[in-house]
Formats: C-alpha cells, sequence, structure tokens
C-alpha cells in the first residue's frame, strides 16, 4: 500500500520537478541575453615578429567566437583607430574577420583587435607585435675578386627615372568636417582633386587608410587622368548605427602600391537620441456651456401723483348772497395714481453656432524610391493637403496632394547621388512629421518605402522593396531593438513593434547581393 502510495506522488513530484528545471533554465538564458555573452577574439595572421612592408595592403585575420553574437571589431595601431567593422545580419557566432591595413610608418607596431559582443557591454582583446619594413629586405652578395688586382673599378648604371604620379585637392565637394547624418545613413562623399604630375594616372585606386571604413570599398578603381586633369572621386559609405564621431582617412594608390597624393578625409557626427516632441492634434473642440439667459433688469418707473383737479380758494371782497346759487365744496379731494410694479424682461445675447471640430494633424507623407538623375519626386500624402519638398536641405517646391492621394514635385535640376531628400505635409491644423530618403547611386538598390506609423501598442509597421531582400528597421528609441524581415515576393514587408511613441524615428534600408540601398526614414505620428 506504501509502495502504491509512493509511485503515486512520484508521478506528480518528478514533472514537476523537471518542468521547474526547466523554467530555471530558461530565466537564466534569458539573464545571460540581457547582461550580454561572453566573447573571444584572437589574431590569426599576422604573427607576432612578423615583417610587413611599408604602404602595402596587408589583412589583419582575426577569430571572434561568441555564443550570441558580436556588434562590432576595431583595430588599433599603436593606439590609433585604424578600422572599424559593424556585424550585419550575415554575421556568424564563431567566424574570421579581415580588416586591410596599409602602414604608414615604418617601425615595430602593435596591433590590437576588440570584439564586442552584441548588447556592447563586453569585449575581449587580442594583441600581436609585428615590424614594418620600408624596403625589401637585402640580403648582401660577396663576389670574390682575383687577389692580383685589389682595385675595384665602379659601374655606373643609368636608369630613367620612374615617373611618380601625384594629386592636390581642389576642394572637398560635400560633408564637412562635424556634418550631422542619422544612424545608418547612406552618403556619398566626394573631393575633387587634380591630377598635377607630368605623368597619367594608369591603374589607380582609393585605399583606406585609418579610422571608420563606414562600408566603403577598398580598394576602389580611379579612372586614369593625364597631366593637369580634374577628377570627382565619390565614395559611398553608410553611417553607423551608434551616436559619435566617425572620421576616416584614404589616399591614392599606384598599382604598384606607392601612395600619392593629399590624404582624403572625412569626420562625421551621429547625434544621440533627443526627445522629439510631437504636437497633439485636438480632434473635438473644447465643450462650451449652453448659453446662460441674462436678464436685465427694466429700470423702475417711479409715478409723480398728479391731481386731476386742483381748486384754487378765492377770498370774496364782497359777500354776496344768491338765493338760487347751490352751495360749493370748496376742496375738492385729489386722486392718487396707483404705481405699475417693474417687471424683469430677459434678454438673450445672440451666439455664433459651433465651429466644426478641426482635421487632425496628417501623417509623414510616404515617398517613392528616387534614383541620380530622376527629375522630379513622387509619393504618397493626404488628400488635399500641402507637400513641402526640400533637396539637400534646399526648398525645392511645394503642391496640392491629389484626391486619390498622389503627389508630383517636378525639379529644376536632376537628383545626384546621396542628395537628402525630406517631404512634410500640412493641412489646416498644421504640419506633419517629416520623412526623408537619399537618391540611391546608380549601382544601388533603391531605397524601400515606409508607409505611415501611429503611436499605440502592437502596431504594424510595413512598406515596399525589392522582392526577396533583406530589410532592416532602426529606431531612435533605444528600447526598441532592431529588426530584420525578408521582402516578399510581390514587393511588400510586414514587421510589428509590441508598442511605439509618437515621435520615434525609424529608419529602414534594403540589402540586395551584398549591396546597400539608401535609408529611408520617417516619425511616428500621434494618435487621432
Amino acid at each position: 500500500m506504501d509502495n502504491q502510495k509512493l509511485r503515486r506522488a512520484l508521478t506528480f513530484i518528478i514533472p514537476a520537478v523537471l518542468i521547474a528545471l526547466v523554467l530555471i533554465l530558461v530565466a537564466v538564458s534569458q539573464a545571460m541575453h540581457r547582461g550580454g555573452t561572453a566573447v573571444t577574439v584572437k589574431i590569426i595572421s599576422p604573427v607576432t615578429g612578423a615583417v610587413i612592408p611599408l604602404h602595402q595592403e596587408n589583412e589583419i585575420v582575426s577569430q571572434v567566437q561568441t555564443s550570441g553574437g558580436w556588434s562590432r571589431l576595431e583595430l588599433r595601431v599603436n593606439g590609433n583607430l585604424v578600422r572599424y567593422d559593424e556585424a550585419d545580419s550575415r554575421s556568424l557566432n564563431n567566424q574570421e574577420i579581415r580588416q586591410p591595413w596599409i602602414p604608414t610608418e615604418a617601425g615595430p607596431s602593435l596591433l590590437r583587435v576588440t570584439a564586442w559582443d552584441r548588447s556592447g557591454r563586453n569585449a575581449s582583446n587580442a594583441e600581436v607585435t609585428i615590424l614594418v619594413s620600408d624596403g625589401p629586405l637585402q640580403t648582401p652578395t660577396v663576389t670574390p675578386t682575383p687577389s692580383e688586382t685589389p682595385t675595384v673599378t665602379p659601374i655606373v648604371t643609368t636608369t630613367a627615372s620612374a615617373c611618380l604620379p601625384n594629386a592636390s585637392l581642389v576642394r572637398e565637394v560635400n560633408y564637412p568636417d562635424g556634418s550631422q547624418l542619422r544612424a545608418r545613413q547612406s552618403f556619398t562623399k566626394s573631393w575633387a582633386l587634380q591630377n598635377n604630375s607630368n605623368c597619367t594616372w594608369r591603374n589607380a585606386r582609393l585605399v583606406f587608410l585609418s579610422g571608420y571604413l563606414l562600408a566603403g570599398r577598398s580598394p576602389q578603381p580611379v579612372a586614369d587622368l593625364g597631366p593637369n586633369g580634374s577628377v570627382e572621386i565619390n565614395l559611398n559609405l553608410v553611417a553607423p548605427a551608434v551616436p559619435g564621431t566617425f572620421p576616416g582617412v584614404w589616399r591614392l594608390q599606384t598599382a604598384d602600391g606607392r601612395l600619392f597624393g593629399p590624404e582624403l578625409s572625412y569626420s562625421i557626427v551621429i547625434p544621440g537620441p533627443t526627445a522629439t516632441t510631437v504636437p497633439t492634434a485636438t480632434r473635438y473642440p473644447t465643450a462650451t456651456p449652453w448659453p446662460t439667459n441674462t436678464f436685465t433688469p427694466v429700470p423702475t418707473i417711479t409715478f409723480t401723483p398728479t391731481p386731476t383737479a386742483t381748486s384754487t380758494p378765492v377770498t370774496p371782497t364782497e359777500p354776496k348772497i344768491d338765493p338760487t346759487a347751490m352751495p360749493v365744496t370748496p376742496s375738492p379731494t385729489p386722486l392718487t395714481p396707483t404705481p405699475v410694479p417693474a417687471t424683469n424682461t430677459p434678454t438673450y445675447t445672440p451666439t455664433a453656432a459651433p465651429e466644426p471640430p478641426p482635421l487632425p494633424l496628417p501623417s509623414a507623407p510616404v515617398i517613392n524610391p528616387t534614383k541620380a538623375g530622376d527629375t522630379s519626386v513622387s509619393g504618397l500624402g493626404e488628400a488635399g493637403a500641402r507637400v513641402e519638398l526640400k533637396v539637400a536641405d534646399v526648398s525645392a517646391g511645394s503642391v496640392t496632394v491629389g484626391a486619390t492621394g498622389d503627389w508630383t514635385v517636378n525639379l529644376t535640376a536632376p537628383l545626384a547621388a546621396g542628395d537628402l531628400i525630406t517631404v512634410s505635409q500640412s493641412n489646416s491644423s498644421g504640419n506633419s512629421p517629416i520623412a526623408s530618403t537619399l537618391a540611391a547611386d546608380a549601382d544601388q538598390p533603391d531605397a524601400p518605402t515606409i508607409q505611415p506609423i501611429t503611436a499605440g501598442k502592437s502596431v504594424f509597421i510595413k512598406g515596399s522593396g525589392r522582392p526577396e531582400a533583406i530589410v532592416k528597421l532602426s529606431f531612435s528609441d533605444p528600447t526598441l531593438d532592431e529588426i530584420t524581415e525578408t521582402v516578399s515576393g510581390t514587393g511588400e514587408w510586414l514587421t510589428s513593434v509590441p508598442s511605439i511613441a509618437a515621435g520615434v524615428e525609424v529608419s529602414v534600408y534594403q540589402t540586395v547581393t551584398g549591396v546597400v540601398s539608401p535609408i529611408t526614414t520617417t516619425v511616428v505620428s500621434s494618435a487621432p
């Protein structure tokens, strides 16, 4: 009997214990995820003691290992940052990271690689010491000479001096140092250069030297250019996802590895998140009490008694008696009028009819994808609203949204790659939040579109993009994580967030076969 009771008890106790263990493991796993996961990094190549040539591109190969993913990898040489890489959707927990580096100074160098986990709080370091040589190692060769000929006659060899190309910076075309950009914003940095040497640039290339690569392609080919010729060099970049200042240095390089010309640099700033106040639309006017009757008292009328007849006694000088006359009463009684009581007559003040409820503030408009060379910008908005368009922070025109919700603004000049396009719309209640995008380059996929977003709980966010592309969303609200989705075969994408507040900035871009599109940004509107 006792054994049966024990078996029945164990039937309930064992599953309960197993469930409790599972819950404990889940809680520990979630706590580890919130607090970050361990990450380790090891430099595989070069090894300590290696000798590498000056002004030649070398790859620093590191092995990153983590169970919860990594977020960024920094390479520093003698304490100076020369390379910065961010993880993307294709990054693995355990993988080799290759960071090209071109040394610009000869001598011993300490290479230090730092990797951060996905939370950005835990880091791991690895170091190696190498020697940068300013020329190939020369091994002396001893040539025996006859003892009877001690005199060595020098042989002079005349070689034609090779022409070394050179360049001068004419001007920085755009994005001067300190330019503020949005997180993950695509942009094109441009420099105007002149060939101020006597030889033609042939098979030259633009290479990254130090700082933040910002998704630039290094090396990047440069077109051949003759003496005294001028050229504009464009570099497609993507701003980081975190706030801070991000400098970078590039330079021209010959086909045989010699650097020439000035250092071509940039330094952009990603501002930290700030609270954005969005005016709240008042859908209905404040209730006005029904007009109260105001009684204006009529002035009280005061009646002065007026006698109807007044007799004035006459004193006879000579009394006479008329035997036929009737006796007369000399003093009649005056009549006293009865005053009429005053009455209050109500006076009504006329009240104007109540105003109709104002329209809610419009949402941020939708901007259709744009490309370099486009002569117009189009999109969707609220029918009847007024759309204001700016290109590179300069007003480019305005137009009224049609009855079907479409709008188009014709431009006076074609768009250039990387042009910042900002659009807002307004109605009788005020202005909408601003939507923005960048004009894509010829070899970039179009920026995706994003539909207006209204604040609330369980919000769906949707838009359009290239079929099968990878769409990535980021938010100015630090409590919201980045979201990655795949565009459907019909060119639509959809995601959701548990809750989002008015004023939050939402940015989205898409990646097609490894090429990143410009970013489209919109601001969440308040609920009507």
